[in-house]
C-alpha cells in the first residue's frame, strides 16, 4: 500500500513497485491534479479516494493485511505549518499515530516505511547532518515529523512494528508543485526578465531528484533495518540557491535580474546531508542537479503551461 500515492513522491514510488511487478494498492484523498499522476499505472494498480482518517480506512487494513505500507499521506510544507500548526499536527503526526495503532493491533507483521524530513534538525550544529546529530526543529512542521519519527522509535521498540523514518532533504523533479526547484520554474516562465530570491541567495539547499530518492526509499526497505531506524534522504551535496537559480535560468535560456526578499519564517540557512548510513544499503545519487533540473523543466513545459495554452 502506498498512502498518498497520487502525491508526489507517492505516485513516483508506485510506478517504481509497478515496475518491480508489485500488486499496489493506493489509497489518496484525490485532491486537485493529482489522478493525472498515476496515468501510466492507472490500469495496473487499486485506487482508493480515502482520507487515512476515515474510519473505513481501519477495516481497509483489517480485511486485507498489507506486507508492506509506504506512508506519504502527510503535509509537506513548512510554510503552511507556520500558517495552519493546528491542521499539520492533525494531518501529520495525528493520523500517523493513529496508522501505528493499527499496526500495533491488528497488523502486525506489516512494515510501515514513513516520511519524516530534514526540517527535524533545524539550523544544523555542524555539517554534514547525521541521523544521530541533535535536531532543534523551528517550524511546526519540523516537530510533527519529529514527533512522528519518535512514535516511529517507541512502536517499534515495544511493540515490535517493523518500520523506519526517512529524512527527506531537498527534493525536486516532476510532479512536484511546490517548494524551491518548481517556484523558480514557475517565476522564470512567467517573468525570464525578473526573478526575486527568498533570502540573499546564500542559502544552501540539499537537492535530491526525485528517481534518486525512490531509489534510497526502496533501499531501505530492501535492506534497511526496520527497527525504528532513522535515514537521511539526500544527495551529500549542498547548493546555493543563487546557484540553483542560475542553473534553472540556464534550463529555461532566461538571464533574469536578481532581486531579493526576506528569508520565510521556519526556513534554515544552510542544509547539507551525510548519507554514508544510507549509502551502506547500496543507494548513491545518480543524478547530476543541471540534468534533473532539465528534467523538470521539460516536465513542466509540457504539463504546466501546455495545458494553459
Amino acid at each position: 500500500m502506498v498512502t498518498g500515492g497520487a502525491g508526489f513522491i507517492g505516485s513516483h514510488i508506485v510506478e517504481a513497485l509497478v515496475h518491480h511487478g508489485a500488486d499496489v494498492t493506493v489509497v489518496d484523498h484525490m485532491n486537485g491534479p493529482r489522478e493525472t499522476n498515476l496515468a501510466s499505472v492507472r490500469n495496473r494498480i487499486r485506487l482508493i479516494r480515502m482520507d487515512i482518517r476515515h474510519p473505513e480506512f481501519a477495516s481497509l487494513l483489517i480485511d486485507s493485511p498489507f506486507h508492506v505500507i509506504f506512508h506519504f499521506a502527510a503535509p509537506a510544507s513548512v510554510s503552511r505549518s507556520v500558517e495552519a500548526p493546528y491542521v499539520d499536527f492533525e494531518q501529520g503526526l495525528q493520523s500517523t499515530v493513529q496508522l501505528l495503532e493499527l499496526l500495533r493491533e491488528s497488523c502486525p507483521n506489516t512494515v510501515l516505511i514513513t516520511a519524516s524530513a530534514a526540517a527535524v534538525y533545524g539550523n544544523p550544529v555542524k555539517l554534514p547532518m547525521e541521523e544521530s546529530d541533535p535536531t532543534f526543529p523551528i517550524s511546526p512542521y519540523g516537530v510533527s515529523k519529529l514527533s512522528i519519527e519518535r512514535y516511529v522509535s517507541v512502536y517499534s521498540q515495544l511493540y515490535g512494528v517493523h518500520a523506519a523514518s526517512l529524512r527527506f532533504f531537498s527534493l525536486y523533479g516532476p510532479r512536484q508543485r511546490q517548494l524551491v526547484v518548481y517556484d523558480l520554474i514557475a517565476k522564470l516562465v512567467n517573468d525570464p526578465d525578473n526573478l526575486m530570491l527568498l533570502g540573499d541567495g546564500t542559502e544552501m539547499r540539499d537537492l535530491i531528484y526525485i528517481d534518486d530518492a525512490v531509489r534510497a526509499v526502496l533501499a531501505v526497505y530492501e535492506h534497511g533495518a526496520l527497527e525504528g531506524e532513522v535515514y537521511n534522504i539526500a544527495s551529500g551535496k549542498s547548493h546555493a540557491i543563487m546557484d540553483v537559480a542560475r542553473a534553472v535560468a540556464s534550463a529555461l535560456n532566461a538571464d533574469p535580474k536578481f532581486t531579493f526578499t526576506e528569508r520565510r519564517t521556519g526556513d534554515p540557512i544552510t542544509w547539507c546531508a551525510e548519507i554514508e548510513k544510507i549509502g551502506r544499503l547500496g543507494f548513491q545519487p545518480l543524478v547530476a542537479l543541471q540534468d534533473g533540473i532539465s528534467q523538470t523543466v521539460a516536465w513542466y513545459r509540457e504539463t504546466v503551461v501546455g495545458k494553459r495554452a
